[in-house]
């Protein structure tokens, strides 16, 4: 009985287990070949509160309130400005309506002038990821020399007041290059380009699915406990009768 009540809780803290995004880092100084999001779950996002799904590996937010907006954004500084950038993250809102959201990527001077901002696609009706991305891993966009920090911010605007926010982001990259990898045409940059649909948004079903595991795995156990528990109130002790001794 023991082991399947241990069984049981285990199995219920995995499923149930949804991690908040606590910052852990700093900005970091720009290199070249270094991901400064990566392990994006751990940055020090300022703004509205973030929280991770192990299993899907995305970022979102939960209802707050009457907020029906919120956000939260990562800066990485640097000394001197990189020569280019590549910027990608997946986005996806996993429902047919309601909720949507949107990525942008902000360069900013010494003074937090705005040198250049541009956002992504509105998510919205996105059962699938798509990957949003700037620059590319061949031909980095450029960046200006008077830049001194780069900016990502999330949104996600709460439309139908679930308990969650129906706007995931994950796997988040910012790569800088330099002059030789900045061959990137401005001229041909309307929006943050996106790729097709990636992978299905599964947490979208995040509560529904794993309270229902929930429920099986309990009313699993309480069954074979019950049985159990039959089996040995029923029970009966062997008797060992002696031999029998036949006289003749």
């Amino acid at each position: 009985m023991k082991k399947a009540l241990s069984i049981v809780i285990s199995a219920a803290i995995l499923l149930t287990a949804q991690l908040p995004v606590y910052g852990e880092e700093e900005a970091q100084t720009a290199s070249e070949k270094t991901n400064h999001l990566d392990e994006y779950y751990r940055l020090d996002w300022t703004g509205d509160d973030l929280y991770y799904d192990e299993s899907s590996k995305a970022m979102f937010f939960r209802h707050s309130g009457e907020k029906t907006t919120q956000t939260a954004s990562y800066t990485v500084t640097f000394e001197e400005a990189p020569a280019g950038l590549w910027f990608y993250t997946d986005l996806g809102n996993g429902s047919t309506e309601g909720d949507n959201g949107t990525v942008q990527i902000t360069i900013t001077d010494r003074k937090g002038d705005v040198l250049f901002s541009i956002s992504s696609e509105t998510i919205a009706n996105e059962n699938s990821f798509r990957r949003h991305y700037l620059g590319k891993e061949d031909a980095y966009y450029p960046i200006s020399k008077n830049a001194a920090a780069i900016t990502v911010t999330l949104t996600a605007n709460d439309v139908d007041g679930g308990q969650l926010v129906d706007v995931y982001f994950r796997n988040l990259s910012l790569v800088f290059g330099s002059e030789e990898q900045t061959d990137y045409a401005q001229e041909e940059l309307l929006h943050l380009y996106a790729t097709d649909s990636l992978d299905r948004v599964e947490i979208g079903n995040y509560d529904f699915a794993r309270w229902l595991w929930i429920g099986i795995i309990f009313v699993v156990a309480i069954f074979f406990y019950v049985i159990r528990m039959k089996k040995k109130k029923y029970a009966t002790a062997r008797v060992i009768q002696p031999k029998k001794i036949y006289e003749k």
